[in-house]
């Protein structure tokens, strides 16, 4: 930020379409940056899941747990995906000339695309964790209520789920017109 704001005497842009500066393009620059710590917690969020797995198999870890270390990995590869996103935008905006406008719908529509993908893994787990609620409250090891939570959360990311749908259903026709 410091050397941009020395070669052009203004703030940092951060815009998809902003200009290089000074030969530099330093919007890449810190979103290279960004990707780089992106992986890295995507790396460690994995690294966690699976040393969870290997807990769970030897009986050490809940059911819970395991999904709690999945939907770290979902977020992490959510984060990922969204900055590799916005550096493929900025090379295609640098070697194609695109129009903000354009930049932003197709921004949005992928955002939007990797949002469904986490929501559809994020609906999954919550299935996932009302078959062992259900499970556990046929044994009588939980109450009615934490079942009804568990069904009350799976409800929320199916209509969740849907909603995002829709939006991207729409976003995605409305580029095409």
């Amino acid at each position: 930020d410091l050397a941009e704001v020395r070669s052009s005497t203004a703030a940092p842009r951060n815009e998809l379409w902003a200009p290089n500066v000074s030969g530099r393009d330093f919007v890449k620059e810190r979103l290279q940056l960004e990707a780089s710590l992106a992986q890295e917690r995507n790396y460690a969020a994995e690294r966690n899941l699976m040393e969870v797995e290997r807990r769970q198999k030897l009986g050490l870890e809940s059911t819970g747990t395991l999904l709690d270390a999945q939907q770290r990995v979902a977020d992490a590869q959510r984060d990922l995906g969204i900055v590799a996103v916005e550096l493929m935008l900025r090379d295609k905006q640098r070697a194609e000339g695109l129009e903000p406008e354009a930049i932003t719908r197709e921004r949005q529509r992928r955002q939007m695309e990797i949002e469904v993908r986490r929501a559809t893994q994020l609906l999954s787990m919550s299935r996932t964790r009302l078959a062992t609620a259900d499970k556990a409250f046929k044994l009588g090891s939980i109450t009615e209520l934490d079942l009804k939570r568990a069904q009350l959360e799976t409800l929320e990311r199916e209509t969740m789920l849907r909603r995002m749908q829709v939006e991207l259903e729409v976003t995605t026709t409305q580029e095409g017109s």
